[in-house]
């Protein structure tokens, strides 16, 4: 597996190959990335998977799993769920997300990792929750880190995310103006605890950033920063195959860039990472009803693999720093 990493500067990577165990004669010269890998395996003992806040068995996840809505079998949260189930792969990836991400200790983290994980927006005053939870599609719980990860495939191609803007006066969700505005405090709130917002942005100027973003990254901050010495990861897991039409292709590529465009330059990269990895599918089920996708969630808690990954072909980027290019 190869995993890009670095600060965006011109479209230069730095790059690094994935150790595989049965690759172990990988020469340094080929990236100084290889020195600084982590020497120690996780801890098997550790706790592997949960369902929302409880942990639960692997395949008892994918059984939750299968009573969530599936539109079809290129529904990102199906191949995610595989990707997500415990492997030496995965742990791999987390070893990279780890070291690029200069995570503190010497050794990799065992991380809890939840489904479907809901953080709330809740007033300051009285802790109660003021609105809908912001469900990520996993949350990776370290000793040091925390990833709020949300997965996509083909849902970019159905058309732009609704913007802070427009959810603010949409009628049709969340309450009133007034509660919305509530709402949009308590994630700004959470993502400056982590001192993860520079300093004068304000809940308008964040009309243009699409919604799912801002509380996706609130979600990464809840319980992270300084106070609570965890470093928030923000990370986008975008599925493509590499045989779709070139209109999906560039639905997708829009979306990559709205996620490492404009909403990184609100944020303060030192104390939050932006990543984005792209995981190529070169195998994926027949079609079927929706009903009979869902069932794919057994399966893959069961053992099989109904999707196949390009793992040689994953790749990393960073949000880049774009004050730069705004000056």
């Amino acid at each position: 597996m190869r995993i890009f990493v670095g600060r965006e500067r011109g479209g230069v990577l730095v790059s690094a190959p994935m150790q595989h165990e049965n690759q172990t004669n990988i020469k340094a010269s080929r990236s100084p990335m290889n020195e600084i890998l982590p020497k120690t395996k996780r801890d098997p003992a550790a706790p592997a998977c949960g369902f929302g806040r409880e942990l639960m068995p692997y395949h008892a996840v994918m059984e939750r799993m299968a009573e969530t809505p599936v539109n079809s079998v290129q529904t990102s949260s199906l191949p995610f769920a595989q990707l997500m189930r415990p492997s030496k792969d995965l742990d791999l990836l987390l070893d990279y997300v780890e070291t690029i991400c200069d995570v503190d200790g010497a050794a990799p983290e065992p991380f809890e990792r939840f489904l479907e994980y809901p953080v709330w927006p809740r007033d300051p005053a009285t802790g109660k929750a003021i609105g809908a939870p912001s469900m990520s599609d996993a949350m990776l719980l370290g000793a040091h880190v925390r990833i709020a990860v949300e997965a996509k495939w083909t849902e970019p191609h159905y058309g732009p995310y609704q913007t802070v803007g427009e959810w603010l006066e949409d009628p049709s969700r969340d309450g009133g103006v007034t509660r919305k505005k509530s709402v949009l405090k308590s994630w700004t709130d959470e993502v400056r605890s982590a001192r993860a917002l520079r300093r004068g942005v304000s809940a308008e100027s964040l009309a243009e950033i699409p919604y799912q973003l801002l509380h996706r990254t609130a979600s990464a901050c809840h319980h992270a920063g300084p106070k609570h010495a965890k470093k928030p990861i923000l990370c986008y897991v975008v599925f493509r195959d590499p045989a779709a039409p070139q209109a999906d292709a560039v639905a997708t590529a829009s979306f990559e860039d709205s996620i490492l465009g404009r909403w990184t330059s609100w944020l303060d990269l030192a104390a939050i990472e932006v990543l984005l990895v792209r995981v190529p599918i070169i195998g994926c089920p027949e079609p079927m009803p929706a009903p009979q996708a869902a069932r794919l969630f057994i399966d893959i808690g069961n053992g099989l693999s109904p999707y196949r990954f390009d793992w040689d072909g994953i790749t990393m980027r960073r949000g880049a720093d774009r004050r730069a290019f705004e000056s």
